[in-house]
């Protein structure tokens, strides 16, 4: 499915929004339980059926205003839909990956909840047409929301349980094209 014309680069916090990729949360949020929440890193178990109708909105909202919706299952073969259907926290897709004017960047999650996600972005953006710039490699760990633009020539890292100092040296040589 890759976008004819298509430019990616997403270095800004506040500017227009073109185009997202997301996935709409499923069946797979009722894996959690209140006797396993914190395993899947969430607060409390997951009304699914509210979280899957407010998405639809926010989708609907988002396709109103001209921007191009990407679901993340319509670009996955039927076993990496199946895989998908199992992870609670894809639907968070900013952590997973981030593309740059330099193309994807594949991020390395610090929770085993989340370790196979990053494989289905990478598969995603493959889809996509989008290059792969990076790959988060051990020890490095970066999550998306720890990783925000200033402005289009001032990313920011945040350093904690889900980034390290090895992942934000990663990213600074791949931005800086060491």
């Amino acid at each position: 499915m890759t976008i004819e014309g298509m430019k990616y680069g997403a270095e800004t916090e506040y500017g227009k929004l073109r185009r997202v990729l997301m996935h709409r949360p499923d069946e797979g949020m009722k894996a959690v339980t209140a006797g396993n929440k914190d395993d899947y890193l969430f607060r409390d178990p997951v009304y699914w059926k509210a979280f899957q109708e407010e998405h639809d909105v926010y989708t609907d909202a988002l396709k109103a205003e001209g921007i191009d919706v990407v679901m993340l299952n319509d670009l996955l073969d039927e076993r990496h839909q199946q895989i998908a259907s199992v992870l609670p926290n894809l639907v968070y897709t900013r952590d997973i990956g981030m593309v740059t004017d330099l193309g994807a960047h594949i991020l390395r999650m610090t929770y085993p909840a989340r370790f196979v996600e990053p494989m289905l972005m990478e598969k995603a953006f493959n889809e996509l047409g989008v290059p792969i710039a990076q790959k988060i490699s051990p020890p490095g760990l970066v999550e998306g929301g720890d990783y925000v633009w200033f402005d289009k020539d001032t990313p920011m890292m945040g350093f904690g349980t889900r980034s390290n100092e090895h992942g934000a040296f990663q990213m600074k040589d791949a931005m800086l094209g060491k």
